[in-house]
């Protein structure tokens, strides 16, 4: 069996289209993932809309394309949609029944001061549950708004927040979304 002799030449060839073929690799897999993953359309709004604050293009720790496969601290699941607004006043609507997931990924407890206001789309009274092994509430909101200021601990781990509501149906006509409330300028920050 002859050993083939390799010149320079051919090496530097060799490795030239090695690296140009993991290029072509890495490039259709996140073209693929942004044309496929609902995270990564969901992240032009979430947190901030983009056109608000283009400087989260640059941001490292939240790379578009990563979305959903690193675990966001803040996650809006079933039943809301994505955020509206601007920075200075945004909402999120949310049918009868909404789940919010908290992931500290950190191995400490967090403790976080959760800012918001609910609103329902009638002057009735309508009740809004709020339950989770973080915190329950059984509140009464209308389109007046209930403004919501709650400290909460957050252990290492994932944490479902489930929030529903008996409040009647919005009516919007050019809308095909099922609006029953929203919570406008929902805000988390940590507490030292």
């Amino acid at each position: 069996m002859q050993m083939r002799n390799f010149k320079p030449k051919n090496i530097r060839r060799l490795v030239l289209i090695s690296v140009f073929a993991c290029f072509l690799i890495i490039s259709f897999a996140i073209h693929y993932r942004g044309a496929t993953s609902r995270d990564v359309y969901v992240w032009n709004s979430d947190p901030v809309l983009l056109a608000d604050n283009l400087s989260r293009v640059w941001d490292w720790n939240d790379l578009q394309f990563m979305r959903g496969i690193t675990p966001a601290f803040i996650e809006w699941h079933s039943g809301f949609s994505v955020l509206e607004g601007n920075q200075e006043h945004n909402w999120r609507w949310c049918s009868r029944e909404g789940t919010l997931v908290l992931n500290n990924t950190s191995k400490k407890n967090r403790k976080v001061k959760i800012s918001a206001i609910f609103i329902t789309g009638y002057p009735e009274m309508s009740n809004l549950c709020i339950e989770s092994t973080l915190v329950t509430e059984n509140l009464t909101v209308n389109n007046a708004g209930y403004i919501y200021n709650k400290e909460i601990t957050i252990p290492p781990g994932r944490h479902e927040i489930k929030f529903s509501c008996d409040a009647r149906k919005i009516e919007a006509p050019n809308d095909p979304r099922y609006l029953v409330f929203n919570i406008t300028n929902f805000q988390i920050a940590e507490v030292e």
